[in-house]
């Protein structure tokens, strides 16, 4: 009975038409509840989100959040945890359908709500560990990246866009929307850590991530940009403590 007149009550606060059987006689004020509940979600998205509401700008961001909510409603009680699929969802607008920078700078911005939240590694791997093993076997280790770690690629310019909305009045006009970047996202002590790293760097890191053993990671990063320098990348890596343990095969 309980989980019913729940279930009920949450599929109200989805529908703006509807109300629950047990509030008939209260009908304004579950209206009234209801626009509180969907506001505050709304709020917390534009929080989440700052950089997306710009580019879009509060009237439309307002509309996308509002329908959004309705769709999405939270699965878990912490606001910090609402949002995820909220990238997904702008790019199944078809009113967004050229504009695919939008999805993408979203997707960068709940990176770094992820990354935050996840918090740094207790414990990294150092150089010397690395350079302890034996240089046959170096290719096959598997390097366990820290659970903060992110990386976020797209077709757009994702980090210029990211950065230029850093300051009061963005600067876009040297902006190729044209040009694919990718970005690392990680945790150090209580800040979150972004660069924008290459192409190569970048598929190197997803590979890692996926399970991939470093020589099976270089392949794929080389296959993706021969360019990619995988000594460079590895070192920058592990100064920025990305890996958290190494397994042999």
């Amino acid at each position: 009975m309980l989980h019913e007149w729940q279930q009920d009550f949450s599929r109200c606060l989805r529908d703006p038409r509807a109300v629950p059987a047990a509030l008939q006689d209260s009908k304004r004020r579950f209206a009234i509840y209801r626009d509180s509940v969907t506001a505050s979600l709304v709020t917390a998205l534009g929080d989440a989100f700052p950089v997306t509401r710009l580019l879009v700008g509060e009237r439309f961001f307002s509309a996308f959040t509002v329908d959004y909510v309705q769709q999405e409603p939270p699965r878990v009680p912490r606001l910090s945890a609402y949002g995820g699929s909220y990238p997904d969802y702008l790019r199944r607008l078809p009113v967004l359908n050229d504009l695919h920078y939008i999805a993408e700078v979203a997707q960068l911005e709940w990176a770094r709500i992820e990354a935050y939240f996840t918090g740094p590694p207790v414990q990294v791997v150092q150089v010397d560990r690395l350079l302890g093993y034996a240089p046959d076997i170096l290719p096959s280790l598997r390097l366990q990246p820290e659970p903060s770690l992110r990386v976020i690629t797209g077709e757009s310019p994702i980090w210029s866009i990211w950065t230029a909305h850093q300051v009061d009045r963005p600067d876009l006009e040297n902006i190729d929307i044209g040009q694919s970047q990718a970005v690392r996202v990680s945790c150090a002590s209580d800040s979150v850590v972004m660069s924008q790293i290459a192409l190569g760097h970048a598929v190197f890191l997803l590979a890692l991530i996926d399970g991939h053993s470093i020589f099976a990671a270089t392949e794929t990063a080389l296959r993706a940009d021969r360019g990619f320098d995988l000594q460079a990348s590895l070192a920058a890596e592990l100064r920025l403590g990305s890996f958290t343990d190494i397994s042999e095969p």
